[in-house]
């Protein structure tokens, strides 16, 4: 029986008690009448009469009594095939909130595994004796290479402490966090950890990415942009120092009571005194980011090693990204300038040949120009020529020189 078929009947029960009232009050009604017009004496026909009413009510009390116990069990079917219906959805809206609550502590990759391994050892012959303390068997350590590894922090986090109620604070920190989670997400980076107001996360985990330096850095230009949009909307003096280093590393899960996801290695430490000496507002990158890079960003010097000492100690070189939104304008180079300076005075020079007379000392003046302004635009452009061609004489490595200069 289903849900729908039981309500329909437990609604439609009250229906049938009516039927019954009328038959036995017609039937009572029938009887007297009948005894009435041929019964002699009127004693026996009033205890008739009285023995059918009994009959009818006992009758009816009885089925009364026997639609309210139908009523009850119909009642209970109907309950309990809502039940069964609902129990399968709770149950599958409990499964996934215990995927996104697992999901917000590990990786997807590691919580398959480990999933996997749980489901294993609870169908296995030793389920129900006593487990170990360790609440899983394997810590999940795994190797990856050519990975990005980003650290940021929140430069004037103290200032913005102070300025702010510790409820404002959080609601502050949280909705941060979350626009770089999002940020994260969208460069293709997995978020390791928030320490405090200090947040790092890894590109190329767990499927390696061609592009990871170039998820990082864009990740970190994205958040400086971030936080300073924080700083226009509270007018706090905030800032966002940003460092980026590539290479290898170590992930897995650690803790007997708590999981924790993380990563270790030479590199991670390196990406983290990378922040450590960057400058606010700029995302601060090793030579080995920068090869990654395949120049997809202008750098200029960062000068790491004059911040902070780990950096000055093992001689890494540091730079600093240049954002792209905010790149000063390049005016046209100076030969350019001579290019068209040439051109103008080629026009002079035909005008002035078919309209003034033809003499020695205009010939000679524009003659000297002409050549003068040819060398000049032959030194600026000599080298696109000889570096199309495969060989070049070391007699034009100082026209070489010159043109480069020249820009």
């Amino acid at each position: 029986m289903t849900a729908r078929s039981a309500k329909s009947r437990i609604t439609t029960q009250p229906r049938r008690d009516v039927p019954r009232v009328l038959t036995s009050t017609s039937h009572t009604v029938v009887l007297v009448a009948c005894l009435y017009a041929t019964a002699d004496r009127m004693g026996p026909v009033v205890w008739q009469i009285l023995a059918n009413v009994i009959i009818f009510i006992c009758g009816n009390m009885a089925g009364a009594y026997h639609k309210h116990l139908m009523d009850l069990a119909l009642k209970q079917t109907y309950h309990d095939t809502c039940n069964c219906i609902k129990s399968p959805i709770k149950l599958e809206f409990e499964k996934r909130q215990q995927e996104r609550l697992l999901l917000s502590l590990l990786p997807a990759h590691i919580a398959r595994v480990m999933k996997a391994e749980i489901i294993q050892r609870l169908q296995g012959p030793n389920f129900g004796q006593m487990e170990n303390t360790n609440n899983f068997h394997n810590l999940y350590v795994q190797r990856h290479t050519n990975v990005s590894i980003l650290y940021a922090d929140i430069v004037g986090f103290t200032r913005l402490a102070s300025d702010c109620s510790p409820g404002e604070l959080v609601h502050m920190l949280n909705e941060l966090f979350g626009k770089f989670d999002q940020i994260a997400k969208e460069n293709e980076c997995m978020r390791i950890k928030i320490l405090g107001d200090c947040y790092y996360c890894v590109s190329g985990l767990p499927e390696s990415l061609p592009n990871h330096a170039k998820n990082c850095v864009k990740m970190g230009l994205d958040m400086c942009e971030a936080i300073k949009k924080v700083h226009d909307a509270t007018c706090v003096d905030i800032n966002m120092r940003v460092g980026v280093h590539s290479g290898n590393v170590l992930c897995g899960v650690i803790g007997l009571q708590k999981w924790q996801y993380d990563v270790w290695s030479h590199d991670v430490t390196l990406a983290n005194h990378m922040e450590a000496g960057g400058v606010p507002g700029r995302v601060h990158i090793t030579s080995v980011t920068l090869e990654h890079l395949k120049g997809a960003y202008k750098v200029e010097d960062g000068e790491g090693q004059e911040r902070d000492p780990y950096l000055k100690e093992h001689g890494v070189i540091t730079y600093l990204v240049i954002n792209p939104k905010y790149r000063a304008t390049t005016l046209p180079t100076f030969k350019y300038y001579v290019t068209c300076a040439c051109l103008i005075f080629f026009c002079i020079f035909i005008v002035q040949i078919l309209v003034l007379p033809k003499t020695a000392v205009l010939g000679i003046s524009f003659g000297m120009a002409f050549l003068t302004l040819s060398l000049i635009l032959v030194i600026c452009f000599i080298g696109h020529f000889l570096h199309c061609s495969k060989s070049t004489s070391a007699s034009w490595t100082w026209l070489l020189r010159s043109s480069g200069i020249i820009r």
